[in-house]
Parts: structure tokens; sequence; C-alpha cells
């Protein structure tokens, strides 16, 4: 029976020390990813709101049309795009998908419901474009005779062709903005017109039409696992020669554990710091914006790995006492002592508690003759 006890203890204490890291990760994972508001609450704090403009503007390039192309890197575009889509905008749409792919995952809704409608941003955008440029072409003078008409670029136009003015000029590229394609195109973007590239079917209904039954479990994940280790816990005190050597076991295990994922956290964060500076994208002021949210999703995670390891570490010392103070010289459930108890030895005969009789002298008969 001793041995069976022992080779059931070497399964189950790594087993502990296994539930109790994997509950520690679940935690750190699903504390970040299943609440929106901690999600909408790094992105604000990252700053990327400000920068996604700039990301989307290099991405694009320029828009074509039947005219020709305009490019996008041109200043007075950006700012008009800047002017358009302002960080407001962006931030309020964002946070629209976020709770409406939130509602889709808690199995709310059969599909996510968002609508972000840009057909009054990209009217916005031609039209601060046509503002900027009118009082740029307005101040041209008329180009010479034989000019060549064809390559007139009305951003970077020295004079205005003979027969063209301003106003037309400027009529002609918002006409182009609004009916060129590469920004902008789609006038609104539903989870309909979010699709693989290998497939007609939304992303929603297709390779993710099993994420909300994988986000549902992963919510309660760590409940199941703390509940396995509590019972992993429990068999350790049973099969355990004492129950103050089972706590004592239990606390070591903890208190080791804590210790480790502090130290792991502290590892995760120095990792992180040494791997952002090397992260790099086309666009330099969205990859700092980048660096920035990563770095504070390790941040939020590192902080619940920090409460996670401590309250190991308090939980495996208050065990470790416990067994120190609170089971000294007692017994267990099985009858076994926890201190030795030296009795002297005892002979197998029965031992009278009665003192022998004391043999009386014998008396002499004296004869007289």
């Amino acid at each position: 029976m001793q041995f069976v006890r022992k080779a059931a203890l070497v399964v189950v204490v790594p087993l502990f020390s296994l539930l109790l890291f994997g509950l520690a990760v679940d935690i750190g994972f699903v504390r970040v990813v299943t609440h929106p508001e901690k999600i909408k609450q790094i992105l604000n704090d990252s700053g990327v709101y400000n920068s996604v403009v700039s990301g989307l503007l290099d991405q694009a390039k320029q828009v074509s049309s039947n005219s020709g192309d305009i490019s996008l890197s041109n200043t007075l575009v950006r700012n008009a795009a800047d002017q358009a889509i302002t960080p407001t905008f962006l931030k309020q749409n964002t946070e629209t998908f976020i709770d409406s792919v939130y509602r889709w995952l808690d199995g709310k809704s059969a599909s996510p419901d968002f609508l972000i409608d840009l057909t009054s941003v990209k009217t916005q955008f031609a039209d601060n474009v046509a503002n900027n440029l009118q009082p740029q072409l307005a101040a041209l003078p008329v180009c010479p005779a034989g000019t060549n008409v064809q390559s007139f670029d009305a951003f970077n136009a020295t004079c205005l062709p003979r027969g063209v003015t301003a106003a037309q000029a400027v009529a002609n590229v918002k006409s182009d903005l609004l009916s060129g394609k590469g920004f902008l195109d789609n006038p609104t973007i539903t989870a309909k017109d979010l699709k693989s590239s290998d497939s007609n079917q939304s992303v929603f209904t297709d390779n993710l039409k099993d994420a909300p039954k994988a986000y549902q479990k992963a919510k309660s994940s760590p409940v199941i696992l703390a509940l396995l280790a509590l019972l992993i816990a429990a068999a350790i005190i049973f099969l355990s020669p004492t129950r103050r050597s089972g706590f004592r076991r239990v606390g070591i295990t903890l208190l080791s554990m804590g210790v480790f994922i502090v130290i792991f956290a502290w590892g995760l964060n120095q990792a992180t710091s040494k791997a952002l500076p090397k992260l790099k994208l086309n666009n330099v002021v969205l990859q700092e914006k980048v660096k920035v949210l990563a770095r504070d999703i390790v941040k939020e995670v590192d902080n619940t790995y920090y409460i996670v390891g401590a309250t190991y570490a308090v939980i495996g010392a208050g065990s470790l006492a416990g067994a120190m103070f609170l089971f000294k010289g007692r017994g267990t459930g099985s009858g076994k002592s926890d201190t030795s108890d030296h009795q002297p030895p005892t002979s197998d005969k029965p031992v009278s508690t009665a003192e022998p009789a004391k043999k009386l002298p014998s008396k002499k008969t004296i004869v007289v003759q």
C-alpha cells in the first residue's frame, strides 16, 4: 500500500505544478482577451488611432481613375485625409466593431452586426482636397502656348493649361477621388464584406465559424483548471503519509510555482523589451504605435502573472504554516501520528500486577520428653 501511495505522489505532484502554471497562463489570457472594455482601453492608450490614416495611405499609395493616378503621398492629400478620418471617427467605429464581434462570440448574435459607413468620409476627403487645392491652382498663371496639357498634374503644376480654370481642374480632381479606386473603395463595410482570399464567404461563417464555441470554453477554462488543481491538492494530502506532510507538499509546490511565475513574468517583459525594437513596418509612425500597443498588452498580461504568482506564494506560505503549527503532534485520518511516541518494549508474557506473597518461616515443633 505504501508503494502505491508513493507511486501516485510521483505522478500527482508534478501534475499539480503543471496545472498551477497552466491556470496562471490561462488567467492572463482570459483576463485580457475576454474583456472588450480592456481591449478598447489598451487601443485608446496606445495612441494607434492617430496613426491609422497614415498607414492606410502608405498601403494604398495612389488612387487610380480614368484621368490618371493621384499620389497619396502628397502632403496636401494626406492633410485632407487626416481632416476627414479623425481619431474620434476611428475610435467610434473600432469600438462598434469590437462590441459587435464580442456579441457574436458570446452567442448573442448569429454573426457580427457591425456597419461601418465610409460614404460621408470619402466625400469629406474629396472636399478637403478640393478646398486645399483651390487656392494653389487659382494663383497659377496660364501656361504658354504649346504646353502639353495631357501631362497636367494639378498638385505639382506651375501653370494652368489654356482654357482650363482653377475651378475646373479642382472639380476634375474631386471627381477622380470619388470615382477612383485604391483608397476608401467600399462605402460600407459589414461582416459579409470581410472574406478570406480563397473564399466568397465571410470569414465569420467560414474560417471563424467555430470561434464562438472556443471562446465560450476559454472563458470558463480558469474555473475548470482551478477546480482540478484543488482536487489534485486534496489527492496529494490524502496520499501523503500524514496530513502534515501532505499540506507541506502542497505548500512547497504553491510557493515554488508562485516564485517561478513571478520570474516568468519578469522574463517575458524583458524579452518583449528586446524584441519590440526590432519590429519594422512600412509606416514609421504606425510602427511606433504598434510597438506601444504590443507593450501595453504584454504589460497587462504580466500584471496578471504577478498577481497570480503572489497569490500562489501567499497560499503556499499559509499551507506551510498550517502544516507546522496546526497539525503538530496530531494524528491523521488514517490513525497515524505526526510525531513518534517512543514506548518501552513490552514482553509477550503477561505480567501480574500483584506482588508475590512473602514466604512465612516454618514453625518447628519441640517435643519434651
